[in-house]
Order: C-alpha cells, then structure tokens, then sequence
C-alpha cells in the first residue's frame, strides 16, 4: 500500500479534486466528528474552525491506495482511516472519507483530516510522518493480505552525465567536463 499525505489549505480547490476527476467515479464514505451534508459542508467547516486558530495548512490530503488489481471494501478503507487517525492522534478531529473508483474497477481512498483540534484548536504534529506512512502501510498489507507496495524510488540514478556541480566547475575554470569526471573518478 502507498500511503501519501499533504497539508494544505483546503478550500473549493480540494473539494472539487475529491469530488472527481474525469475518469473517477466519487463516492463520499463517511464524515467524521461533524455534521456535514456533502462534501463541500464537511470541507467549509473544517476551513471556519482553523479560522480559530494559528495553523495555515489545516487540511491533511492523505491518499491511500493498494496494489494494481487488489481491491478493497468499504469497510476496510474505513478502518485503515482508522489506523491513521490513531498513529497521528487525529481521532477526534474533524475528518472526510472519500473513495475514488476507476472504470477498470480499482479504488484509491483520500481522506482529509483537519489538523486543528476542534477544542483545543492545536494543530497535530506531523513530524516525519513519512516513517509512520511505511510502517502503517507495511501493517495494513499484512493484515489484508496485500501485496507489499512502496513509493520509494528503485531506479538507480544515472550517473553518466554530468551533474550541476561538476558542470559548474567546468564552466569556472574552463577545463573541459569530460576531463573533470575522469580525474574524480581515479
């Protein structure tokens, strides 16, 4: 599973993102510790109530989404929210479920949390939480039975050509880029 997250501001850009893009088929799972009629309400007041506070990137975008050809139910992307919310400790804050659904009949689940406590009016730390992504995601493909998934890059990178420092140095001291690598690599 590939766990992603981002925070952002919301507003009627995210709502308009969630609600669909030209191949997806939107369908809202739940809102959570709010009293919303669509998804527009949910993210509207979730903007009002970090209004209240200092946080200027309130809304956690997180994307969730499993291997090509795995799906899962509703019920499971619920309770991998669920897993979220208890690793970030955003159990009581306002949040929007929402599952996207691909003609070939895959699903990915983004949900948006508020970051800002809707009491306390604190916003959560999000401290590295790319460690917890891995370790979350880890855990839930073992629970479901899914196929391990990483964002990680596995490509090596090229290092055939030249690059910004070495062609830098080149261009200070007028010795040609070709020689310069030669002489770094014995």
């Amino acid at each position: 599973m590939i766990i992603k997250a981002r925070a952002g501001k919301g507003g009627k850009a995210l709502a308009a993102y969630l609600t669909g893009g030209k191949n997806e088929r939107a369908e809202v799972l739940e809102f959570r510790n709010m009293d919303a009629v669509s998804l527009k309400a949910a993210i509207y007041d979730m903007d009002i109530l970090a209004e209240q506070s200092r946080c200027q990137n309130h809304a956690l975008h997180v994307q969730m989404r499993a291997a090509e050809g795995e799906r899962l139910s509703g019920e499971q992307w619920r309770d991998a929210a669920d897993r979220y919310a208890a690793a970030f400790g955003l159990e009581e804050h306002q949040a929007a479920l929402v599952l996207h659904s691909n003609p070939d009949g895959s699903t990915h689940c983004h949900i948006v949390f508020n970051r800002v406590h809707p009491e306390t009016l604190k916003a959560a730390d999000l401290w590295q939480n790319y460690k917890t992504h891995k370790t979350l995601a880890r855990q839930i493909e073992l629970d479901y039975g899914l196929q391990n998934v990483t964002n990680e890059k596995t490509q090596a990178r090229d290092h055939s050509r030249a690059g910004r420092p070495e062609t830098e140095q080149a261009r200070r001291t007028g010795e040609n880029i070709h020689d310069i690598r030669e002489r770094i690599r014995r």
